[in-house]
């Protein structure tokens, strides 16, 4: 399948996804992501495939970066391998991901240094296209730019969960009026000048502790739930992107 035709399939794979829901909580306006399966990036992520017939991400377990990128790649008919370091079962996202054809190569002492470097060797070996974290496709944070400004709300405040902070510098980019507030829940990640940053309490490989009062991925959006609650200005103008569950 040329190039053309898989940008064609991937974007009516797209365009099938409901459309994105803003629903009040407590005084905030709630980007209800959770509602479709992979969350915010299977919107855009299709389309952003049609370079490669095979995709590698390299990351932990607990990450929603599997699920989105097995959806994604088999909307666009493409192949997902995930590396990540072995464990005795799968995750339930990994679980998830894997109905849904992802290839799971799990590599032992997987440090993600580790990890990573099994990967690329793959890409290397194989031809494949390495994704770095974050899901960072060609075009990624452009195509959650594009996204974020097209929803139906001028956002005076946002709140996202930040892993490697693509979320974050697509919000900033698109209202760029806007206070923007990122809660890590792992590495450091790349945040925009002006950026409020906070830090999960919660260990990456733990649950969130008091997550949202909608599904919520716990290892991740979850966390930043606590915060938003304690520091937020209560107004429709208030924004909480929960990206998946």
């Amino acid at each position: 399948m040329g190039d053309a035709a898989d940008r064609r399939m991937a974007a009516v794979a797209t365009r099938l996804i409901a459309p994105p829901r803003l629903i009040e909580h407590g005084g905030l306006t709630v980007l209800r992501d959770d509602l479709i399966e992979g969350g915010t990036k299977v919107r855009v992520a299709p389309a952003l495939l049609a370079s490669n017939d095979e995709w590698v991400f390299a990351g932990p377990a607990q990450g929603y970066a599997q699920l989105a990128l097995a959806i994604a790649c088999q909307a666009a008919g493409k192949r997902a391998v995930f590396f990540t370091a072995q464990r005795n079962h799968p995750l339930p996202l990994t679980a998830q991901a894997m109905g849904h054809g992802l290839r799971v190569i799990q590599v032992p002492y997987g440090r993600i240094s580790n990890v990573q470097a099994k990967a690329r060797a793959y890409c290397a070996a194989t031809g494949a296209s390495f994704i770095g974290l974050g899901l960072l496709l060609p075009g990624m944070e452009a195509a959650l730019t594009e996204l974020a400004a097209s929803l139906p709300i001028d956002p005076a405040e946002v709140w996202v969960t930040a892993g490697s902070g693509t979320l974050a510098r697509a919000c900033a980019a698109a209202w760029p009026a806007a206070a923007i507030n990122a809660v890590q829940i792992g590495m450091k990640p790349t945040l925009p000048p002006g950026c409020r940053h906070f830090i999960a309490p919660e260990p990456f490989s733990r649950p969130a502790q008091h997550p949202p009062p909608v599904p919520s991925a716990t290892y991740y959006d979850a966390k930043a739930w606590r915060f938003a609650r304690a520091l937020a200005h209560r107004s429709p103008r208030t924004l909480f992107w929960n990206v998946g569950a």
